[in-house]
C-alpha cells in the first residue's frame, strides 16, 4: 500500500512539472535551433517632426539569453575591429600601409584582411575617426548589434540604402536590451528604452516590435518595391537563420495617423 502511495506521489509530481510549470508552459526549449525567427507586422509611419518611423515586429524563440545594454561594448560586442598593415602600423587614409593587411579585434588575435595595401575611398562603413582627428580603416563587428535588418529587393538583392545627401548607408541595426534576467515574465509590453516594446509570450518566446526612427529612411524605401531581411544573434553568439517580411511598396505599408 505505501509503495502504491509512494508511486502515486511520483506521479502526481512529475505530471504538475511537466503540464502545469510557469502556468502551462513547456519544462525545456522544445527546437532543435537556438534561435528561430518570424516576421508579423511592417508598418511606415510618416511624422510632422520630419523623422518618420519604419516598424518591424517579430516573434522570437530563444533557448539562450539575448538582451544586450545600449553602451555594453565589452568584447566580443564592441563595434569594430581595426585594420593595421604588415608593420603593425593602423592603416588611415593617406595610403602609406605596406601590405599585406591584418584585422585585429581588441584580444590582439589578427586575421588576414587584405593581400593587398588597396583601401577603399572614404565611408561611413570602412573609416572612424579618432581623436583628435585621425581617421583609420576599420572592420564593423557582426557582434555589435544583436538585430541586423537590410533592405533587399524582390530577388533577395541588397538595396543600395546609400543615402543621397551623406553617401552614407542607413544603418538598421539595433540592439534588443536586457530584460532583466535570462527569463522574463512580465504580462504587460516592456520598453526598457526605445525604440524596444517587447512583450514575453512564454518562457522561450517574445513577441519584438523594433521602431527604426530616421530622417531619411523615407528616400531609402520609396525607390521601389522591397522587402527588409533580419536576423538576431544571441548572448551565446548563436546566429538565427534570416527572416524576410515580404514584397511590398511603401504606399502599401503606411499607416497615416
Amino acid at each position: 500500500m505505501l509503495l502504491l502511495r509512494s508511486h502515486g506521489w511520483r506521479f502526481i509530481l512529475l505530471f504538475s512539472l511537466t503540464s502545469t510549470w510557469g502556468c502551462g508552459e513547456v519544462l525545456h526549449y522544445p527546437h532543435e535551433e537556438p534561435l528561430l525567427l518570424m516576421f508579423e507586422e511592417l508598418e511606415f509611419r510618416p511624422m510632422d517632426s520630419g523623422f518618420d518611423s519604419l516598424h518591424l515586429t517579430m516573434r522570437i524563440s530563444h533557448e539562450f539569453e539575448i538582451g544586450l545594454a545600449h553602451d555594453g561594448f565589452v568584447p566580443p560586442f564592441h563595434p569594430f575591429n581595426v585594420i593595421i598593415d604588415a608593420e603593425d602600423s593602423l592603416v588611415n587614409l593617406s595610403g602609406d600601409a605596406k601590405p599585406p593587411l591584418f584585422e585585429v579585434d581588441p584580444f590582439g588575435n589578427r586575421t588576414l584582411f587584405r593581400a593587398s595595401s588597396q583601401i577603399p575611398p572614404f565611408n561611413c562603413t570602412d573609416y572612424t575617426v579618432l581623436p583628435p582627428s585621425d581617421t583609420i580603416h576599420i572592420s564593423l563587428n557582426l557582434y555589435r548589434h544583436n538585430l541586423h535588418v537590410a533592405i533587399v529587393d524582390a530577388s533577395g538583392a541588397p538595396v543600395d540604402a546609400n543615402l543621397v545627401h551623406t553617401n552614407c548607408p542607413l544603418d538598421l541595426g539595433g540592439r534588443i536590451p536586457p530584460l532583466g534576467g535570462k527569463r522574463f515574465f512580465a504580462p504587460a509590453d516592456f520598453t526598457p528604452r526605445q525604440p524596444f516594446t517587447i512583450r514575453a509570450l512564454s518562457r522561450y518566446d517574445l513577441r519584438v516590435r523594433y521602431s527604426m526612427v530616421s530622417a531619411n529612411i523615407e528616400e531609402v524605401l520609396n525607390r521601389g518595391p522591397f522587402q527588409l531581411e533580419f536576423f538576431v544573434i544571441d548572448k551565446e553568439l548563436n546566429v538565427s537563420q534570416p527572416a524576410r517580411t515580404g514584397i511590398v511598396t511603401l504606399d502599401e505599408i503606411t499607416v497615416l495617423r
